[in-house]
């Protein structure tokens, strides 16, 4: 439980190979999701909602296939805010084109970690920017360098 959002329990991450605690994670458009606290209406618990923008599932997408009838098409994910807000924030802090290490994430559990970074690369909004075995990655960013 935790993460929801169709993607979840995606072992082995499709659409660009499995998620590792060494894996590099960044958004592929940190301008296209927005996020928001929320209270789940059935368990009262706070819940983060992460609108995004990206429908990678829609061939027709801004092709005029659906009648000529203007609409955006807006994806919302949810997640425990008490499991996984520290970590949205983390990731929500990246500058554009920054990667953060998925064991890095402020997460007591590591396969969380690697669930939440499979979850959003499933979704289109994370991609895999390399591993940080030896070199530092391309502009990856410490933990420590981030304040949350």
């Amino acid at each position: 439980d935790g993460a929801e959002g169709g993607g979840e329990g995606g072992e082995g991450g499709e659409g660009g190979g499995a998620v590792e605690l060494d894996s590099q994670v960044r958004w592929v458009d940190a301008s296209a999701v927005r996020s928001m606290i929320s209270m789940d209406p059935e368990t009262s618990e706070a819940t983060v909602m992460l609108f995004h923008s990206v429908a990678n599932e829609r061939a027709g997408h801004m092709s005029g296939a659906s009648g000529g009838e203007a609409e955006e098409e807006v994806g919302c994910l949810r997640f425990e805010a008490s499991t996984f807000l520290p970590s949205l924030k983390a990731l929500l802090a990246l500058p554009q084109g920054a990667s953060l290490r998925c064991g890095d994430l402020p997460l007591k559990d590591e396969d969380d970690r690697k669930a939440l970074c499979e979850n959003l690369l499933e979704h289109g909004l994370l991609e895999l920017a390399g591993t940080s075995s030896g070199a530092a990655g391309a502009r990856g960013v410490d933990s420590a360098e981030l304040k949350l």
